[in-house]
């Protein structure tokens, strides 16, 4: 399905919650500098943004832009096909300030992903995906990468591919791989298999051990006869033993469809300090429009809010504050969760909400959308909760901005964005 976009879905606050709230729309994309912004935002040291389009720039095959606070927007590279087209994952960044991320398209082995560096404003590709053509299953190295990367202490990259899976006939069950940050062979840590779950749309994120967690958006077991899996939540480590934490179903042992939610596609998961782990689905729970929930480290599953039509369906991976306040997107707003289970929306955005938010130090979220703006093209955009938080809560998220994220369900949307 092609995105279409229209200046008419400008950017603009149509409902708040009671407290003070104040949303600016700081940025927005006009095609040369970059269209429909998909993946979310990072920051360095200084408060700057960074991100990446989809589409628009040089070539109309997307960009990596920064954004200041102030709102200078900045096209810092535009890919071209060869390079990598179509970005769509949050950018991690290194120590000496060099960006990853990986491509949706493009790439030098049949149009099938990239993961790449920018450097100097110049773009390396480190790796080129081949999972989606003809070659043996033995041969396939991923196809079509949606999620955010993981960089750890070692410079090595971790992350995920949609399709391409070695132990698929079909290959579109999808794999884990690891990469090192300067260039090199690229390793697939595991092949999903459908039964193990298939499609990992949202990508990684890393415990203080090193253990690696992420979603997968289809597959895996379920109880229910005739009926595949909706999707699981793993673990894998390092070397490649992988672990499924849980398995959604599209229908519960009583009969309610998909009660717990299923289809996990949207949800790059997050961690507390006990090891619980929390993430949303995209379908499911009471009202069918998702739900936000959460997986302890002895198993046990809690559906912590259901979606209703009115708020749509989540479409970003949450972020979590040190009072355990979980922030997160639909397609249409800006909502938080408390620990006590109380569900706000902050704020209702024309544009569709695509891909993970940022806090800064002073409780400022930032966070992008595809469509609106001043010219129909997406905006950045900050909002103002008038809550400040500890600064426990702001170093978790520092942290953490590299290993959550997330991206939309981009098998829609495969052709350009205008």
């Amino acid at each position: 399905m092609k995105m279409l976009l229209s200046a008419a879905a400008a950017l603009a606050v149509i409902a708040a919650p009671a407290s003070a709230v104040t949303l600016t729309t700081i940025a927005s994309f006009n095609g040369a500098n970059g269209s429909g912004p998909i993946g979310g935002l990072m920051a360095d040291a200084s408060g700057t943004l960074y991100g990446v389009t989809g589409g628009g720039g040089a070539n109309d095959k997307g960009t990596v832009f920064s954004v200041t606070s102030g709102g200078t927007l900045t096209s810092l590279a535009s890919f071209n096909g060869t390079n990598g087209e179509q970005p769509g994952s949050p950018l991690v960044a290194d120590a000496s300030g060099a960006l990853y991320g990986t491509t949706f398209l493009g790439g030098a082995s049949g149009n099938n992903g990239t993961v790449f560096k920018l450097s100097g404003g110049i773009i390396t590709t480190l790796a080129s995906f081949n999972g989606s053509g003809s070659n043996t299953p033995a041969n396939r190295n991923g196809a079509q990468p949606y999620g955010n990367l993981v960089l750890d202490a070692s410079g090595t990259l971790y992350g995920t591919t949609n399709f391409g899976s070695a132990a698929a006939r079909n290959r579109q069950a999808g794999t884990v791989f690891s990469l090192p940050s300067s260039g090199g062979t690229l390793t697939t840590l595991t092949s999903f298999a459908f039964t193990n779950g298939a499609e990992p749309t949202s990508g990684l994120f890393s415990d203080a051990a090193g253990n690696l967690y992420g979603t997968t958006s289809t597959g895996g077991t379920s109880r229910t006869p005739n009926l595949p899996g909706a999707g699981t939540v793993f673990s894998i480590t390092k070397t490649g033993t992988l672990t499924t934490l849980h398995n959604f179903e599209y229908a519960d042992m009583d009969g309610t469809p998909g009660i717990n939610g299923g289809t996990p596609d949207l949800s790059t998961l997050v961690l507390d300090a006990s090891g619980t782990i929390y993430g949303t689905t995209q379908f499911g729970g009471e009202f069918g429009k998702g739900v936000v929930f959460s997986l302890a480290n002895n198993g046990t599953f809690t559906r912590l809010h259901s979606f209703a039509s009115a708020s749509g369906a989540p479409s970003g991976a949450l972020i979590r504050d040190a009072s355990g306040t979980l922030f997160g997107t639909t397609v249409n707003s800006v909502y938080s969760l408390t620990s006590g289970g109380v569900f706000s929306t902050l704020a209702t955005i024309g544009g569709e909400v695509i891909g993970n938010l940022y806090q800064d130090s002073s409780g400022k979220i930032y966070g992008t959308t595809m469509t609106g703006g001043d010219f129909g093209k997406g905006s950045v955009f900050s909002l103002d909760t008038g809550v400040v938080p500890e600064p426990a809560s702001w170093a978790m998220l520092i942290a953490g901005f590299g290993l959550t994220g997330a991206v939309m369900r981009r098998r829609r949307v495969t052709a350009a964005i205008a």
